[in-house]
């Protein structure tokens, strides 16, 4: 009898620890699992915010389409897709959206205008680059009636076109980064294309460990931020010069120029303007926001 009570008594102990053994697991499992799902979450946010015509997730008529989790393009509106079609790992689609094109008695006025987005995949089926063209018609249209407007006839400078956009992304496990943002800037519609960096991830890397030390640092070492930025700025334009591209003060120097902003044409003043501390300050920014959410 004894011998079998402390058989029965070890089955019970056993029958109590393997279900706790199982919770354990799961609760790891769970949670690697929930790590997981919040990065693919934040990377297809990223992205689907790449092919949005507003930005940040938002149509003003709905989206036609969005990108899932598995990378895969979902449509829900196929009455707004005019094509679609994939060509060496790069996904074309041509849909109907509505775009704001002015100003009507303080209301804004919508019409119906073409859109295309570029998906590029990588072998695996990840999205690694969005491309979005915008359209240079309407906004020739709007800059030309601006410059007739009585505000127009008295502004200075150019008012530059934004031909399209670029979003790029780079993966380490189920960890995605944006790598880089970019909006392709023509000074007048016969002008050249530049393409302006608005985030760069690998300035960002640079600028991580300040940046990571800055809620325990006092007010006296922002100079030594700046300076660091200084030198990561410029050296991260160079690198970028090579590509045509040029570094710039986040998502609003898209449009800076494009409402009253003064395009220097003096060499000097340009790269003055390029690294002044409004740009730094910028940049700066947009690598702490990253970082808030968990991106880099």
């Amino acid at each position: 009898m004894q011998k079998h009570s402390y058989v029965h008594g070890g089955t019970v102990k056993s029958l109590i620890f393997l279900p706790l053994m199982g919770l354990s697991l799961s609760a790891a499992a769970n949670m690697a699992d929930y790590e997981k799902a919040s990065k693919q979450f934040a990377c297809i946010n990223q992205i689907n915010m790449a092919t949005m015509d507003l930005g940040f997730g938002t149509e003003p008529d709905g989206a036609a389409f969005t990108i899932g989790t598995d990378g895969k393009t979902n449509v829900l509106d196929s009455g707004k897709v005019v094509s679609r079609e994939t060509k060496d790992g790069v996904e074309t689609i041509v849909y109907k959206a509505k775009v704001m094109t002015g100003f009507k008695d303080g209301k804004p006025v919508f019409e119906t205008d073409r859109k295309t987005v570029a998906i590029r995949r990588d072998a695996q089926g990840r999205v690694v680059a969005v491309n979005k063209d915008m359209n240079l018609k309407t906004q020739i249209q709007n800059r030309d009636a601006y410059l007739k407007s009585e505000w127009g006839k008295h502004a200075k400078g150019n008012y530059p076109l934004i031909k399209g956009t670029e979003s790029t992304f780079t993966y380490d496990g189920d960890s995605c980064d944006v790598a880089q943002s970019v909006y392709m800037q023509m000074q007048d519609e016969n002008s050249k294309v530049e393409g302006k960096v608005t985030y760069d991830k690998a300035f960002c890397d640079r600028m991580k460990p300040m940046i990571s030390k800055m809620g325990s640092q006092n007010a006296a070492q922002c100079g030594n931020l700046i300076g660091m930025a200084q030198s990561a700025f410029d050296q991260r334009n160079a690198e970028l010069a090579k590509e045509g591209k040029s570094m710039v003060a986040g998502a609003f120097g898209m449009y800076a120029d494009s409402y009253g902003g003064v395009t220097p044409s003096n060499a000097k003043t340009k790269q003055a303007a390029q690294s002044s501390a409004f740009n730094i300050g910028g940049a700066i920014a947009m690598c702490a926001s990253m970082a808030d959410v968990a991106w880099a």
